[in-house]
């Protein structure tokens, strides 16, 4: 499974009836492709122990930023 793939199923699964994307909501729901954007999200999801969210935010860590926009738009597009 490609980058986006895996990162959009993972939003997908995070968000499930709710509106955000918990603690990757600044990079998935809200337009902010930029490094500091996801470590932000990954201290977050590290902080608040939530292994999902870690896992999108290490994903898209590896996104670059055409990736990341992609992402958004799909996971919105998609749920």
């Amino acid at each position: 499974m490609d980058r986006v793939t895996q990162a959009v199923t993972l939003a997908q699964q995070i968000r499930g009836n709710g509106a955000v994307t918990c603690c990757c909501h600044i990079c998935v729901d809200d337009p902010n492709e930029k490094d500091g954007h996801v470590a932000f999200c990954i201290q977050t999801a590290a902080k608040r122990g939530h292994p999902t969210c870690l896992w999108l935010a290490l994903v898209l860590a590896r996104c670059s930023y055409t990736q990341r926009r992609k992402v958004r738009r799909l996971a919105w597009a998609t749920s």
